[in-house]
């Protein structure tokens, strides 16, 4: 619970720093959209704004058809609020409430499994919940079969009707079978190979892989990548493969036709960073990591999907307790390189093109020569004063300082010992 109250109490503070500050910030702001140079190649090569999520929380969002729908987090006290909205290539439609999460929960991890949604745990606890999705919102929700342990900041994947959990500050994970009725019985499964916490995990093609986290010492982000097979008997072996580019946890990854794509996340100077990498999955690991159009902005703790072939991420600002919280999307098909002075797209073509969609749809390219110089969103100047650009740099500085301590004192609580399996 140390997490969670230093997290309302810091939200809190920037609740207040936001309303006394917004009568001088010159900020533009329509529609609960963020100042966004929208400059992009063709298509939508670059993250792009969209409809602004109605709080500022730090929900578990899940992607089903269509539609994404996110639950909880915490404004600045702990929410039960869900909401959700259309997906589509234009971005996120008109968020709208849907049925209240049975408690307050900070740090659940949510997953879909055909039309259902399942959350496990959050803010130590061991609570199930789940609930049927449609174009018209979250059903009520139901209670089931509860986590082997009290858990919060786990990840959770799901895959031929299973769901499997990883994290949470330790090295014994459950997976279980899920129905219209729930979930059943948890069962033990394959260790992880170290003792982790806010790592981040994606299933594609029966396979799950783990990226960073805060592994041993709790306040270590790790740059370890493991992989293992998933089946009605639990997870496999794990296997290491090739190690993320930098250390970090709370990222975001998701995956999406046979891609992984890992945006932001914290470092080991509790600082957000806003890269953005990709790599290639397979039955062997993860191929090469590649640089991608970093973010608009530093972040962590953010709440990312894939839908469609497009990635759109809900994003935790520093001053925007007033105001919707931002969100971008991408095209993630045509997500741009960084190969020195040149951006580049590689997926779905050739080195120096992009893909765009034409109206036969088949794929038209669109070269772009290697001197070029493409400038992406994330580069380009801020309307934001200096004074009011420093104090957001400042406040999100001690926002991630403060829930990183936060974790280490919970972290520090757990039992020293692992039970054997």
């Amino acid at each position: 619970m140390m997490k969670v109250r230093s997290r309302i109490a810091v939200v809190f503070l920037l609740a207040l720093l936001a309303l006394s500050y917004t009568s001088s910030a010159q900020v533009q702001r329509t529609s609960g959209q963020v100042p966004h140079d929208s400059t992009s190649l063709s298509g939508v090569a670059y993250w792009q704004n969209t409809t602004g999520y109605p709080v500022t929380s730090h929900p578990s969002c899940v992607a089903s058809g269509a539609y994404v729908y996110c639950v909880g987090g915490a404004s600045p006290i702990l929410l039960t609020n869900t909401f959700y909205a259309n997906l589509s290539s234009s971005g996120v439609s008109a968020w709208k409430v849907t049925a209240n999460y049975p408690t307050s929960e900070l740090g659940e991890s949510c997953v879909v499994s055909g039309a259902y949604i399942y959350c496990v745990g959050g803010a130590d606890s061991d609570s199930v919940f789940y609930a049927q999705l449609s174009s018209s919102g979250i059903s009520s929700w139901s209670n089931t079969t509860g986590y082997p342990r009290s858990v919060g900041d786990e990840t959770c994947v799901t895959s031929r009707g299973y769901i499997y959990c990883v994290g949470g500050g330790a090295e014994k994970f459950y997976y279980a079978q899920l129905s219209s009725s729930g979930v059943s019985s948890w069962n033990v499964t394959a260790r992880y190979p170290a003792s982790i916490q806010d790592p981040s995990c994606v299933a594609s093609g029966g396979y799950i892989y783990c990226v960073g986290g805060e592994a041993g010492p709790y306040d270590t982000p790790t740059n370890a990548v493991f992989y293992a097979a998933l089946s009605s008997s639990g997870v496999s072996t794990w296997t290491a493969a090739d190690q993320f580019p930098m250390s970090l946890a709370d990222q975001s990854c998701v995956a999406s036709n046979g891609y992984i794509y890992c945006v932001g996340g914290e470092t080991g100077a509790y600082t957000p960073t806003n890269a953005v990498f990709y790599a290639a999955l397979s039955s062997s690991g993860v191929s090469t990591w590649t640089a991608a159009d970093q973010f608009p902005m530093s972040l962590a703790d953010q709440s990312c999907v894939a839908s469609d072939g497009y990635v759109y991420c809900v994003v935790i600002p520093a001053l925007e307790y007033a105001l919707p919280s931002p969100v971008y999307y991408l095209l993630a098909t045509q997500i741009p390189t960084i190969t020195g002075t040149s951006t580049t797209s590689t997926l779905g073509g050739t080195e120096g093109t992009t893909q765009t969609s034409a109206s036969n749809g088949t794929s038209a390219a669109t070269s772009i020569t290697s001197s070029s110089t493409t400038t992406s969103p994330a580069s380009s100047s801020s309307s934001l004063p200096l004074s009011y650009a420093a104090l957001v740099a400042g406040v999100t500085t001690l926002l991630i300082a403060v829930t990183g301590a936060a974790k280490r004192v919970r972290a520090r609580s757990l039992p020293a010992t692992i039970e054997p399996v």
